[in-house]
């Protein structure tokens, strides 16, 4: 059996699919007989409990990686002294530039990598409402599965492998910070915006501010996790000229 008890789990989620698996898995954990702290990673900063512990860490899938949040996170973590640690990721459909290079810099940091798996769900981008009820029942398939890799990881059963060549490549796409900017300059803010500040509030880069009339984008620093878009009372942010159809 997995020891010792406590796990220390830290997400990222954008609209919400991430937070569901962490919230699930965790309960999950718990179930278990294991006691799962759950924190987020745009909001909690690391702190080491004064007993012995293992990391977790859960986030989304972007640009065949992950958002570079995601990346500073783990950067920033202490030394790992040969601590277990392990990952999941959530994605539409494919990644290759995460499982890989996550467990090359944790390595490097004196981390012991003992599980990553990859969960497919809804899309965090999607504009067609005839793709919801899809979507559902992938996230609905997604949390059946993050229950048995909660049983396998106690288990011993699970392993974190990496294809160097391959998987570096793949990271390297996501490394430029034009190629973000590309994404988030597909986002737009109509006139239907109350000044709610609902998405400045939300934004995990601070990338949104506002004026007397609307909030307005800053490409530059936006990651396009689409949490503005998923929490806007008013559908008011839209992704290619669409609003979000959200799972």
């Amino acid at each position: 059996m997995l020891q010792p008890k406590l796990i220390l789990n830290y997400y990222f989620s954008g609209t919400g699919n991430t937070k569901a698996m962490a919230e699930h898995f965790s309960r999950q954990l718990e179930a278990l007989g294991y006691e799962s702290l759950l924190k987020r990673m745009d909001r909690d900063p690391f702190e080491k409990p004064d007993r012995e512990f293992i990391l977790g860490l859960m986030f989304p899938v972007a640009i065949q990686s992950t958002y570079p949040n995601v990346w500073d996170f783990v950067e920033k973590l202490p030394p790992g002294e040969g601590r277990q640690v392990f990952m999941f990721d959530t994605m539409e459909a494919y990644s290759g530039g995460v499982v890989g290079p996550m467990k090359k810099l944790l390595s490097s940091k004196g981390y012991r990598c003992i599980g990553a798996r990859e969960f497919k769900m809804s899309s965090s981008m999607n504009t067609k409402a005839d793709k919801v009820e899809g979507g559902k029942a992938k996230n609905r398939a997604a949390l059946k599965r993050v229950e048995q890799y909660a049983r396998d990881l106690v288990n011993g059963k699970t392993r974190w492998g990496r294809i160097p060549l391959f998987s570096d490549g793949m990271r390297s796409i996501s490394r430029p910070p034009k190629i973000w900017a590309s994404f988030s300059e597909k986002l737009s803010v109509t006139d239907d915006c109350i000044n709610c500040l609902i998405c400045e509030k939300n934004c995990p880069v601070s990338a949104i501010s506002h004026d007397e009339r609307k909030v307005s984008l800053d490409h530059g620093r936006c990651i396009c996790c689409m949490r503005c878009a998923a929490n806007c009372p008013k559908g008011a942010i839209l992704f290619s000229g669409k609003k979000l159809q959200l799972s």
